[in-house]
């Protein structure tokens, strides 16, 4: 399968579930905290955005453990890493990363599996919407592009 999003099996607690509110609240602020401020930022001070980006994507991808879904949190963090790097702002990334981690949780929850087609529109989904965020972010001013 192209992109597989699988969660413990506990996840399915309900939506008010703990496992449900630390996936769309406390885990976007962190990983986005981690792998963007941190990590992204240090590697870009040594390395050329494309690699930094490729870096920060791969440490991403490794801490979900995830194995089927790699390639997935691989391509997601590529998008939310570029999105940071020309936005620099990392509110603008907790609140997709968030929205996303409420799309994957409810199409676990309702137990619906995503097919080749319907992750690459997902997919398409993911990279318009990141797009329209800036552009709103950007008109907003809360933004700024060199």
């Amino acid at each position: 399968m192209f992109l597989k999003f699988e969660f413990p099996e506990n996840m399915h607690g309900g939506l008010l579930s703990h496992n449900f509110i630390i996936s769309i609240l406390l885990a976007p602020i962190l990983e986005e905290y981690i792998y963007r401020y941190v990590i992204f930022e240090k590697l870009s001070e040594e390395f050329s955005l494309v690699l930094s980006i490729l870096i920060t994507s791969f440490l991403f991808s490794l801490m979900h453990s995830d194995l089927n879904g790699f390639l997935g949190y691989f391509f997601v963090s590529v998008v939310l890493t570029y999105l940071y790097s020309i936005s620099k702002n990392l509110w603008l990334n907790i609140i997709f990363h968030s929205g996303f981690n409420v799309l994957s949780y409810l199409t676990v929850f309702q137990e619906y599996e995503l097919k080749q087609l319907t992750a690459l529109l997902w997919l398409t989904f993911f990279i318009i919407s990141a797009i329209g965020l800036f552009a709103i972010f950007k008109k907003l001013k809360l933004v700024t592009s060199d």
